[in-house]
C-alpha cells in the first residue's frame, strides 16, 4: 500500500472528523528496519467513538509497516515547546497528503525551550548510561547510540532557537554540530560529535572491540553538553 492510498482510505473512513494527513520524518540515522513511513493524522477530537473508527486504519498501518500518530490541531500547537524534537522534525519534513494544511504556520518559540531541552538531554544521557550497564551486545549498543544521536539532532536545533544562534532554515547535522555545540562548548573538540554523526548515519562502522570506548566518549560528551545547557540563563 502506498501512503497516498492510505491517506485516501483514512479520509473515506473518518469523513469530516479527519482534518489532515501528513507524511513526515527525517531519513537521518534510519536503519534498514525502520518504518516505511511516519504519518500524522490530524483529527477533530480523540474521543472514544472516533478512536474506534481508527482501529481498522491502525491495523492497516501495521500491515504496511507505517507508524501513525493521531493528534488534534490544538494538541500539536500546544506541545510545540514541550516536545521540540517531534515538532521540529515535523516542521522540517511534513508533506500534506490529505485535507487542509493546518500546520503551515507551526513554529517553536524560545519560551521555556532551554529547560525543555535540558530535561530531554538529561533523560537521554541517563538512558544511555542504563543501556551501557545493562547490555553487552555490540549491535544493541550501536542501536542505542544511533537512536540517541538521531534525537539529539533536533535537540541541537531547539538549542539553536533558544540561544538565538543564526542557522539556515534547514541546517545540516554538520552545521548544527559546528554552530550549536561550538557555541556552547567553544574549548571542546567536536570530533566525537562528528564521529557519532557518521556512525549514526551508517557512513562509518565501529568495530565491536572499539564500541565500549566510543560509548564512554559519548557519555562524556553528553555530560559536558548538559552542563553547558544548565549554565545558560533560563
Amino acid at each position: 500500500m502506498q501512503v497516498e492510498e492510505f491517506a485516501t482510505e483514512a479520509a473515506d473512513t473518518l469523513g469530516d472528523s479527519l482534518v489532515a494527513v501528513y507524511q513526515y520524518g527525517s531519513n537521518f540515522a534510519r536503519g534498514p528496519k525502520a518504518k516505511e513511513a511516519h504519518l500524522l493524522m490530524v483529527v477533530e477530537n480523540v474521543e472514544a467513538p472516533l478512536l474506534k473508527d481508527m482501529r481498522p486504519l491502525a491495523k492497516r498501518a501495521r500491515e504496511a509497516n507505517y507508524h501513525i500518530r493521531f493528534d488534534t490541531h490544538n494538541d500539536i500547537v500546544c506541545c510545540a515547546d514541550v516536545f521540540p524534537v517531534f515538532v521540529l522534525e515535523l516542521i522540517d519534513t511534513k508533506s500534506l497528503l490529505q485535507g487542509k494544511d493546518v500546520l503551515a504556520d507551526l513554529s517553536v518559540h524560545s519560551d521555556h525551550l532551554r529547560s525543555r531541552v535540558e530535561q530531554n538531554l538529561r533523560v537521554l544521557h541517563r538512558d544511555l548510561l542504563a543501556a551501557f550497564v545493562a547490555d553487552e551486545d555490540h549491535k544493541a549498543l550501536a542501536l542505542h547510540l544511533r537512536q540517541a544521536v538521531r534525537r539529539s539532532v533536533y535537540l541541537l536545533r531547539a538549542l539553536g532557537i533558544a540561544c538565538e544562534i543564526d542557522l539556515p532554515k534547514l541546517p545540516t547535522v554538520e552545521q548544527l554540530i559546528d554552530e550549536v555545540v561550538g557555541k556552547l562548548l567553544p574549548d571542546t573538540n567536536r570530533g566525537i560529535w562528528h564521529r557519532l554523526r557518521r556512525m549514526a548515519n551508517y557512513e562509518d562502522s565501529v568495530p565491536g572491540d572499539k564500541l565500549d570506548e566510543l560509548f564512554g566518549e559519548t557519555l562524556k560528551a553528553y555530560s559536558e553538553l548538559v552542563d553547558a545547557v544548565d549554565k545558560l540563563e533560563a
